[in-house]
């Protein structure tokens, strides 16, 4: 059996846990900001929002020789292309969450003063936040299988590249460990973010 020691995939492991963390939080960073200028402002919305569906509808794998030529094999690439597949469900989640704040509590909020920063603090970002949570729930996972997915290609690390060796050497017990680690990934991060759910659920003392 390839790399059959527990160390050896606690490391390939760890590698992809790295690309799902900095993807994630890189496409959660730039999709939430995006979210909140688009449902603020209608001809922003318009421009772009053509634009937000062709990256959506394009398969993300084909991007990947795209992203080798450009920044190499490694952490770079493979957290790209996780950054992508986090970005549109949180933007898509962002938007529903700032247009489901009722026009009642904007009159509210201005007749009392309260300003932009103040508005998003203790309404628009409180109401986002179960949308958000759902959103992450689906994108950490695509981002699980995208990790794993992108470094067949992009990367000499993580588990997708340990189940490439495998599969070269037609290791099969291997393989579908590899493919039990990454189940178990998904599960729990779909875990953690249910918690958070669940915590903010929980009445307040």
């Amino acid at each position: 059996m390839v790399g059959s020691k527990p160390g050896y995939f606690l490391l390939n492991a760890a590698s992809t846990l790295k690309v799902i963390a900095v993807g994630f939080l890189c496409g959660v960073a730039t999709a939430i900001p995006t979210g909140l200028a688009l449902a603020k402002i209608q001809w922003l919305e318009r421009a772009l929002y053509p634009v937000v569906v062709f990256l959506q509808a394009m398969p993300q794998i084909s991007i990947v020789p795209v992203l080798i030529t450009w920044f190499g094999y490694g952490l770079l690439p493979t957290s790209i292309l996780v950054g992508f597949s986090v970005f549109f469900p949180v933007l898509v989640n962002a938007v529903a969450g700032i247009r489901s704040t009722p026009d009642r509590i904007y009159f509210v909020a201005r007749t009392m003063g309260s300003s932009t920063l103040q508005t998003f603090r203790y309404i628009e970002g409180p109401t986002m936040v179960p949308y958000l949570l759902s959103a992450f729930r689906i994108s950490l996972a695509t981002a699980t299988t995208i990790a794993v997915v992108g470094e067949f290609f992009a990367s000499n690390e993580g588990l997708g590249f340990s189940a490439l060796i495998g599969a070269r050497h037609l290791d099969t017990v291997h393989v579908i460990a590899v493919v039990l680690i990454t189940a178990f990934i998904g599960l729990l991060l779909n875990t953690l973010i249910l918690a958070a759910e669940n915590n903010r659920n929980q009445p307040q003392c």
